[in-house]
């Protein structure tokens, strides 16, 4: 058995503490909270010890104690610990850390419902005027808490799985991809740092922060002198690597030209710095600039997430078979390909074209056939 200290801050900046017990029992680990002070951890531990020792243990009664005891806000900054572990940023769950810390703060954790949590969203989504994304990513949030502390015992029920708050119906076809000449407006409209960031991101697919995140010792190659690219801060998380060849790689060689040392920025902003913040700022401009209409909130608006979409569908329909296109932008599943790649009008319109043919000449033979067998007039 043993007992430990658990020191964090807390919404507004202050240290708090509090002690836990972890210990095993008959194979099974339980982990409980018993207060925010040493003497009373000792004092809980002793009591246990003594129940097990008299055989009055009971591990269900045990359960039920920490599904009651464990506020929301110290499950949280666990949470938050967690995921800090995993190398994710705060910025991800900010509505974890705003709005639901400040709803149920102090509050028992195992005592939140299903229909408050709704009535809840509703409010909110009505009051500051939501879209159904960011209402379910609010939700989605606090599933994953929950989720947390359903492995962990503290809670006796997930309230949010299993439809037990509904996510509201999205409409997720983007259909919004850039042709090479779009593509060639916007560089020619960017300012000069831009350029080679627009051109690399249509060239590989790369995201935003992927590409921000790139140093010189992101470029390596291998025993036969191939250049490849290595992510390691990526949306999943995972260690990436994107070949280049060709134009993307003199790309990366005229960048790694202007960085010098391994942990200079490959694509950095004006100057020098992080590119990312700049790049939201330059980028509306230049889509404007080009004649197009830039954000999300237009159905063919332009967003960087865009160049993504646009390198799978040029390269389809330049020829590059689905499955290497798959491997190119390092999509985990084909569905997730066809989500991106739409066909362009032109492979449509010939598609289209090569049926109305094949409808015609079919009608046409058929009116042949009738003509040859129809009888003369006057024929008995």
């Amino acid at each position: 058995m043993a007992v430990y200290r658990r020191t964090y801050r807390d919404q507004e900046g202050k240290s708090c503490t509090h002690y836990w017990l972890d210990f095993y029992y008959q194979g099974q680990r339980f982990r409980r909270p018993a207060g925010t002070s040493h003497r009373e951890a000792v004092e809980a531990l002793n009591r246990i010890k003594g129940r097990i020792a008299s055989g009055e243990f009971n591990a269900d009664d045990l359960r039920q104690e920490v599904r009651q005891g464990i506020p929301f806000d110290l499950a949280l900054d666990i949470y938050r610990e967690h995921w800090r572990a995993q190398g994710k940023r705060d910025r991800s769950y900010m509505h974890l850390a705003g709005l639901w810390a400040e709803r149920w703060g102090k509050r028992r954790l195992s005592t939140i419902t299903s229909e408050e949590i709704e009535a809840t969203l509703g409010q909110w989504t009505r009051e500051r005027q939501w879209s159904a994304a960011t209402r379910n990513n609010v939700l989605m949030q606090l599933s994953g808490l929950y989720s947390f502390a359903y492995g962990r015992k503290w809670v006796g029920a997930h309230p949010i799985e299993r439809g037990r708050v509904p996510l509201l119906p999205l409409d997720n076809a983007r259909t919004r991809w850039l042709r090479a000449g779009e593509v060639e407006a916007i560089r020619d409209n960017a300012p000069e740092w831009l350029r080679p960031i627009v051109t690399f991101a249509v060239m590989t697919g790369m995201r935003l922060r992927e590409i921000c995140s790139l140093r010189g010792a992101s470029v390596q190659r291998d025993n036969r002198g191939r250049t490849f690219i290595v992510t390691e801060r990526t949306k999943n998380g995972d260690r990436l690597h994107w070949p280049v060849e060709g134009a993307a790689l003199a790309l990366v060689e005229e960048a790694l030209r202007r960085a010098p040392f391994p942990a200079s920025r490959l694509f950095p902003g004006p100057r020098g710095g992080d590119a990312e913040t700049s790049i939201r700022r330059a980028l509306p401009v230049a889509v404007r600039k080009a004649g197009l209409r830039f954000g999300r909130r237009h159905r063919d608006g332009v967003t960087f997430h865009v160049f993504r979409h646009s390198m799978a569908s040029l390269a389809l329909n330049n020829g590059i078979p689905e499955s290497t296109v798959q491997r190119m932008g390092n999509w985990k599943t084909r569905t997730m390909v066809k989500r991106y790649a739409h066909l362009a009008d032109e492979t449509l319109r010939d598609a289209a074209g090569q049926l109305a043919a094949v409808v015609v000449s079919t009608g046409r033979s058929h009116d042949m056939d009738t003509t040859e067998t129809r009888p003369e007039s006057g024929t008995a």
